[in-house]
């Protein structure tokens, strides 16, 4: 990009530059023109025009699928499954004495705040409070629960699993 002259740039009242807004001309010989992009073609698909010095015939091949996108994808559903377990470890008594309707719920927002704990586990910081927090909100779902017993619960199972990373 060729420097700007002081006549390019305009000040305005409160003593900033302005930039003028048209893009600076580029020179036209670096632009892929529809000979270039024909040529192209022919390449990748095998055509007549190849390399001349015996290249492996000009091809372009594609990049192997990347397994490492799978092994992350099959890691983070194993992560979510030791979540949800560490979550209804020790649960079961209170979820049975619920009514249908109240388990329905309760497992709703127990899978989704598994999953959002799961989410928290992407981002480089995982912080304790954000994990409590979520967990506290999930076991206060549980009608006539003892704020104690839940504040109690969500500490244990958060340091569960940040263990869970740790390993």
């Amino acid at each position: 990009m060729p420097p700007l002259s002081k006549q390019d740039l305009h000040r305005t009242e409160a003593g900033q530059v302005k930039f003028p807004s048209a893009a600076p001309e580029r020179p036209k010989g670096n632009i892929p023109g529809p000979e270039t992009e024909k040529s192209l073609e022919k390449i990748v698909s095998g055509g007549s025009e190849t390399p001349s010095s015996g290249q492996a015939a000009g091809r372009i091949v594609p990049a192997p699928d990347n397994q490492s996108s799978g092994l992350a994808a099959t890691a983070e559903k194993e992560r979510l499954e030791q979540i949800e377990k560490i979550l209804s470890d020790g649960l079961l008594e209170i979820y049975a004495q619920l009514d249908s309707d109240q388990q329905k719920v309760f497992k709703e927002r127990g899978e989704e705040t598994a999953a959002k704990i799961n989410l928290l586990f992407k981002k480089a910081k995982v912080k304790i409070g954000e994990i409590i927090s979520l967990i506290r909100k999930w076991l206060m779902v549980i009608p006539g629960v003892n704020r104690f017993f839940v504040e109690q619960e969500a500490k244990i199972k958060a340091d569960e699993i940040i263990r869970l990373t740790e390993i």
